[in-house]
């Protein structure tokens, strides 16, 4: 089973449940902490956006990373289908990220990645990359955009994990 990264849109007081709520940590693993529209499922591609950011102006990859990352540990993975610390952006933060990642055009972020997926898999230095590499990364990072600007009109924090 392929680790995959989380994220999840939610008010500051709701993340906070996650670090003295079990019922909480397990509404965020099955997907019900938040509406389906707050919740984005990156797939494996976090590792690879990662990568993608190094590309990038220092703010613009701080941006990227403090997004997939989070800056604070809200809850341990004490949880079957959690394998990391639950983390969190603050609303703030999502503010701040949001401004940095205005300028971000996921087409021109990903034109760096080569067409043939062999040679993106060593790019990426993965084992194998299956389908369109770019276009796989495009959605990827659009949808990540699209998220965080959304959670900054919405000011609310963003909560991610690896499940």
């Amino acid at each position: 089973m392929a680790v995959t990264q989380q994220l999840v849109r939610m008010s500051r007081e709701r993340a906070d449940e996650l670090s003295t709520s079990a019922a909480a940590l397990d509404a965020l693993a099955g997907f019900q902490a938040a509406p389906p529209a707050d919740h984005l499922d990156l797939d494996w591609a976090a590792i690879g956006l990662l990568k993608l950011a190094e590309t990038q102006p220092s703010d613009v990859r701080a941006a990227i990373e403090q997004t997939l990352h989070g800056t604070a540990r809200v809850a341990l993975g004490a949880h079957p289908d959690i394998y990391s610390d639950v983390r969190i952006l603050s609303a703030g933060e999502v503010q701040r990220v949001s401004e940095s990642l205005m300028r971000v055009h996921s087409e021109a972020v990903v034109s760096v990645v080569p067409d043939d997926a062999r040679e993106a898999a060593r790019f990426f230095q993965i084992a194998e990359f299956i389908g369109n590499p770019k276009a796989y990364f495009q959605r990827h990072l659009q949808a990540l955009l699209d998220f965080v600007h959304e959670a900054a009109a919405r000011r609310l924090a963003i909560v991610t994990w690896d499940e």
